[in-house]
C-alpha cells in the first residue's frame, strides 16, 4: 500500500512538472468558417490536440489575442472553433496552447488500475512479476543472482544466431531458458547491438511458434526494432497510432508497409482479425500501445496472447509504469526481458524528482544484469573514451578507424548564447553549421544534434532558408537516442554555463551516434576555463588536444573551406563571402541577433560543390590546383597546408571511402594509378 501511494505520488509530480503552455509549429493558418480556423501544424511533436483542458491562443502582428478550442484532427491539419471572427485581424504571428492534455491510454489503464486495487476489486498478489520486483520476499531477491547463473540448456539454444558475440549470446540464452528466468535485465551501452540481441532472440522463438510481443518507449525505437527484425526475416505486425503515422511518419515505414497495421484499421470482426494474424506471432508496439483498451476490444491478446515480452528503451521507464500491464496479462506472462542502458537518458523528470527510478535501479534486481561488452559503432578511440569516462574500462571497441582523426572541434568564439523561453540557442554556430553543411557534408549522410530544441528549430529553419538538407537530419538529444549517423554535427549553444553539459547521461548519448566522423562545434574558451573542463565534453576535448594538434580549428577557415574536416577534404576556397540567409525571428530576439549580426557574424555561405574530377567508374572531388595546396604523400602519411591526416584507416580516408568507389577491375592498372591521383 506504501509503495502505491508512492507511486501515485511520482506521476502526479510528472504530470505537475510538464510546461502548461508551449508554442505551436505551424505552417499555415485557414478560415474555414465564421467561428473556425484549421491549423496547418508544421511539427508532430507541439501538435494542437484536442482536449477537454486546453486553450489555444492565436496572437496577431497588430497586437490583438484570440482564444480558441481544438475539437478535431486529421493528419497535420486541426480544427480550432474560436470566439469571433478573425478576417480582419491579418496574419497570425504565433500560436500558444495553454492547459493540460488529456490522459493517454497508459495514464488510463493506470488510473483504472489504482482505483480497483483501493476499492478492492483487484489483487495485486495474484501476479508474482509484481511481488518479485515492487515487493519482493527474501527469496524473490535471490532470483536476481540466479539469473546470473548459466541457464539450463533446451532445445531453443540451437536456434541462436552463431555470429553473435560471447555477452550478446550470454544475454540470449537467458532470454531462451526454458526455466528459472522469468525475468531478464540486458545493458547495453550505445552500439553494442541491443536490436541485434533482440532479433536474434525472436527469431528462436518464432522457429518454435513461440508468440513474443516487442514493445519499446517510443514509437522510433519500435521502427527501429522493426527494421532489424526485417533484416533477419523475421515475420511480425507492427501496430502503430494513426495519430503518429497519418499524414505524419507514413515514410517511415515504406519499407516495411505490409507488415504494418494503424490502431483504428485492426477489423472488428473476429474471423477477420484471425486471418490477419494467423501469419504473424509477433506483434511490435509501443509501450502505450499495449495500454490501448482497442487492443483488448479487437481480441488481439486472446489470438496472440502476452506470454513473453520484451522491453527495450527500458532505461527511459519509470519503473511504476509497469505495474498495471504486469497485471493485465498476470494469467498469462511466462517472460519479461528490459533492454536499456541506465547510463544514457534516464526517465523524463529524473532530474525533478527524487526516487524516480528506471528497473535498471531497482537494487535487488541490479546484481541479475547482463552487459553487452563490446561496441561496434564509434571510431576506436571515441569508443574507449567513453568507456573510461563513462563505463568504468568495461566497454571494448571494434571499428576500422583507430586513430583521433575522427573528431575536430570547431572554434567559435564568436558565440554567444541566448535564452528563447526555456530554451537556449547560438546563431553563430548556427552559421557556421550552414558553412560545414554546404561545404562539406551536403552530400554526406550527415545528422545534427543539438541539447536545446530552440537552437534545433533555428537551425532547421536557416537550413531550409539556405537550400540544405533538413528534413531527418536535425534532433535535439533526447529524439536521437538509439539512432546514428556516418557523420555527427554537435552544436553545444552554451558559451557561459555549463547547463545541459553537467548531465552526463544527456551528453553520453550525444556523443556516442557518429559511425565515422564528429564535428564539435563550441568556444574553447568556454571547455578550457569555466565549469565545462570538467563535463564529459571538456575531458574529451582535452583528451583529443593531447593526442591530435589540430583538435580546434577557427570557424574562419571552415568559412572559408580552407581546412580539412573528418572525413572531408577542404573545399575550393572561394574569394568573395556573402551573407548567410537568416530566417524569420521573433521580435523579441531581433535586437540581440542583429546586435551578433554586426559584431563580425555575417560570414560567407558555402561555395558550391567542387565540380568532380571524371574517372573512369569514380569521381572524386577537385582539389585546388594551386601548388601550395597540393598533398604531398611520404611515408603513408599525406601533408597539406590546409590540414593533416593518414591515408589508411583515418576518418578522412573512411569518409571517401563512403562515398566514392573506384571500379578497379574496369579501369586497369593505368586507371588506378590515374584514379589515385
Amino acid at each position: 500500500m506504501d509503495y502505491l501511494g508512492q507511486m501515485q505520488h511520482t506521476f502526479h509530480a510528472l504530470e505537475n512538472i510538464k510546461p502548461r503552455s508551449f508554442a505551436n509549429d505551424f505552417a499555415g493558418v485557414a478560415i474555414t468558417e465564421e467561428d473556425g480556423v484549421t491549423v496547418e501544424n508544421s511539427r508532430f511533436r507541439t501538435k494542437i490536440r484536442p482536449g477537454r483542458q486546453t486553450t489555444v491562443v492565436f496572437k496577431y502582428d497588430n497586437g490583438h489575442e484570440i482564444e480558441g478550442r481544438a475539437v478535431s484532427t486529421a493528419g497535420r491539419d486541426t480544427n480550432v472553433k474560436i470566439s469571433r471572427n478573425v478576417s480582419a485581424l491579418g496574419p497570425v504571428r504565433d500560436i500558444q496552447v495553454v492547459g493540460r492534455e488529456d490522459p493517454t491510454p497508459a495514464d488510463t489503464a493506470r488510473t483504472k488500475f489504482l482505483l480497483g486495487f483501493l476499492h478492492g476489486s483487484l489483487d495485486i498478489e495474484e501476479s508474482e512479476f509484481i511481488r518479485q520486483i515492487y515487493f519482493p520476499t527474501k527469496d524473490d531477491k535471490a532470483v536476481a543472482q540466479r539469473n546470473r547463473s548459466p541457464p539450463s540448456r533446451g532445445a531453443l539454444f540451437g536456434a541462436i544466431d552463431p555470429r553473435l558475440n560471447n555477452a550478446q549470446a550470454s544475454a540470449a540464452r537467458a532470454l531462451l531458458s526454458p526455466d528459472s528466468h522469468e525475468m531478464v535485465l540486458v545493458q547495453g551501452p550505445p552500439g553494442t547491438g541491443k536490436t541485434r540481441t533482440i532479433a536474434a532472440v525472436i527469431k528462436a522463438w518464432e522457429a518454435y511458434s513461440m508468440p513474443a510481443w516487442v514493445v519499446a518507449q517510443s514509437n522510433v525505437g519500435v521502427k527501429r526494432i522493426a527494421e532489424t527484425l526485417l533484416e533477419h526475416q523475421c515475420k511480425f505486425l507492427l501496430i502503430v497510432s494513426k495519430e503518429f503515422h497519418f499524414g505524419w511518419h507514413e515514410h517511415l515505414y515504406l519499407e516495411m508497409e505490409e507488415h504494418v497495421i494503424r490502431t483504428d484499421e485492426l477489423p472488428e470482426d473476429l474471423v477477420a482479425m484471425e486471418r490477419l494474424l494467423s501469419d504473424n506471432l509477433v506483434i511490435l508496439c509501443t509501450i502505450d500501445t499495449l495500454s490501448n483498451p482497442t487492443l483488448h476490444e479487437r481480441h488481439v491478446f486472446d489470438l496472440i496472447p502476452v506470454e513473453r515480452i520484451v522491453i527495450d528503451e527500458a532505461s527511459q521507464i519509470y519503473v511504476g509504469a509497469y505495474v498495471h500491464i504486469l497485471h493485465s496479462f498476470r494469467r498469462t506472462l511466462q517472460k519479461i526481458c528490459w533492454f536499456g542502458d541506465p547510463k544514457q537518458l534516464p526517465p523524463y523528470g529524473k532530474e525533478s524528482i527524487d526516487g524516480l527510478l528506471s528497473i535498471f535501479e531497482v537494487k535487488h534486481l541490479r546484481p541479475g544484469v547482463y552487459f553487452l561488452d563490446t561496441q561496434y559503432r564509434m571510431p576506436e578511440k571515441i569508443g574507449n573514451f567513453i568507456s573510461h569516462n563513462v563505463y568504468d574500462s568495461k566497454l571494448k571497441s571494434v571499428h576500422t578507424i583507430k586513430d583521433h582523426s575522427c573528431v575536430a572541434f570547431v572554434d567559435v568564439d564568436t558565440g554567444h548564447e541566448i535564452q528563447q523561453g526555456r530554451s537556449w540557442a547560438n546563431q553563430a554556430e548556427i552559421q557556421v553549421l550552414v558553412h560545414l553543411v554546404g561545404s562539406y557534408y551536403r552530400h554526406a549522410d550527415f545528422c545534427v544534434i543539438t541539447p536545446y530544441d530552440a537552437q534545433r528549430a533555428t537551425i532547421e529553419s536557416t537550413f531550409k532558408a539556405n537550400n540544405l538538407p533538413w528534413e531527418d537530419r536535425i534532433f535535439n538529444v533526447d529524439s536521437f537516442q538509439g539512432n546514428e549517423a556516418p557523420i555527427v554535427l554537435i552544436s553545444i549553444v552554451r558559451t557561459t554555463a555549463a547547463g545541459f553539459l553537467k548531465l552526463m547521461n544527456r551528453v553520453n548519448v550525444m556523443l556516442t551516434r557518429c559511425k565515422t566522423a564528429m564535428v564539435i562545434l563550441s568556444s574553447r574558451r568556454f571547455l578550457r576555463e569555466t565549469n565545462a573542463s570538467n563535463t564529459l565534453i571538456g575531458l574529451l576535448a582535452e583528451e583529443w588536444e593531447m593526442h591530435q594538434p589540430h583538435t580546434w580549428i577557427d570557424w574562419r577557415r571552415v568559412a572559408q573551406g580552407s581546412v580539412n574536416l573528418p572525413g572531408r577534404l577542404a573545399p575550393k576556397p572561394i574569394s568573395a563571402p556573402t551573407p548567410v540567409v537568416v530566417p524569420r525571428v521573433q521580435p523579441s530576439d531581433v535586437k540581440q541577433i542583429t546586435k551578433l549580426l554586426q559584431s563580425n557574424l555575417m560570414i560567407a555561405p558555402a561555395p558550391p560543390r567542387p565540380p568532380p574530377v571524371q574517372v573512369e567508374g569514380a569521381a572524386f572531388p577537385a582539389l585546388a590546383s594551386a601548388r601550395s595546396t597540393k598533398p604531398r604523400v611520404a611515408l603513408g602519411v599525406w601533408s597539406d597546408p590546409r590540414g593533416m591526416g593518414r591515408v589508411k584507416g583515418t576518418a578522412l580516408e573512411q569518409g571517401h571511402k563512403e562515398e566514392h568507389t573506384i571500379r578497379n577491375n574496369a579501369t586497369g592498372s593505368r586507371g588506378k594509378k590515374k584514379a589515385a591521383k
